[in-house]
């Protein structure tokens, strides 16, 4: 069609222009929404049984804070976490050249004291010699056997002190008291501490089976025992069980529950030589 006519040209115009902006005005198309996947799950009629479940926190029954008995530098800490120890095993040592020092003044003043007894004994005797002959007075024989009773004692005195430097240089050197497990660290290496500070936390290891030497397969009495501490008591091993939060669980009947479970552990422990175990593995244990 043609559109050389001026007045036709003149009435397209504004129908076009009014055309491009309704156009231009309108929304643009949605994006289709990916389909969701959701979990389906058929209703049926069944016995309803809740699971029972428990919480708490996993802790050795037996457990030390081990500290040093003097103060001092830490020199070196011989343990980490999780580290099986024996008893008698060094686990951190302290600097003990000032105890030594101190020992070696103790052993000196000894010497002297020990001088000075001997010295008042003889005079002493002297001095009853010479009150039998009459040629000394009953008070000066007395005076001078108190000054030798009171050098026997300074002695002595002498004496206990080099004992406690002595054990002041052995209590430098921290040393488990029972085999067990690190636990936690409280200190590290160029530390000063305290005394009585707390230097690691030692649990105590203990197993039925490695204190019989052998894998066992126990009755439900025994196993009962063994988890309510009696197994250990009747070994002359106490306070290995403590009546905590948790510890309504070694009680009839919750500990029926557990013997399934027990019997369980114990068959898949039957296999291992407890006669000799290796240390790593005693963590496990």
């Amino acid at each position: 069609m043609s559109t050389s006519n001026p007045l036709l040209r003149a009435a397209l115009v504004p129908a076009v222009t009014a055309a491009l902006l309704l156009g231009a005005c309108s929304k643009p198309a949605q994006p289709i929404a990916a389909p969701k996947p959701v979990r389906v799950q058929a209703v049926a009629l069944s016995a309803a049984r809740p699971d029972d479940s428990y919480t708490g926190a996993v802790r050795a029954r037996v457990e030390s804070d081990l500290a040093f008995r003097v103060g001092g530098k830490v020199l070196r800490r011989l343990v980490d976490v999780g580290q099986p120890v024996r008893a008698g095993s060094v686990i951190a040592e302290l600097d003990g050249a000032d105890y030594e020092l101190g020992a070696d003044a103790a052993i000196h003043q000894q010497e002297a004291a020990a001088v000075d007894a001997e010295q008042a004994a003889a005079d002493a005797a002297r001095f009853a010699r010479l009150l039998a002959d009459g040629a000394m007075s009953q008070g000066d024989a007395e005076r001078q056997r108190a000054r030798a009773d009171a050098a026997r004692e300074r002695l002595d005195q002498a004496r206990r002190q080099v004992e406690l430097a002595r054990n002041s240089a052995v209590y430098a050197v921290l040393r488990a008291p029972f085999d067990g497990v690190v636990t936690a660290l409280h200190v590290e290496a160029g530390q000063v501490v305290g005394e009585a500070q707390p230097v690691v936390t030692l649990a105590k290891l203990l197993c039925a089976n490695i204190i019989a030497s052998k894998a066992l397969n126990s009755s439900d009495d025994e196993l009962t025992a063994i988890l309510g501490g009696r197994h250990f008591r009747a070994k002359g091993l106490e306070n290995l069980v403590e009546y905590d939060y948790f510890g309504w669980l070694n009680a009839r009947p919750w500990v029926d529950k557990l013997l399934p479970i027990s019997h369980e552990m114990q068959r898949g422990l039957s296999s291992y030589d407890f006669e000799s175990p290796a240390p790593e593995d005693l963590f496990g244990l």
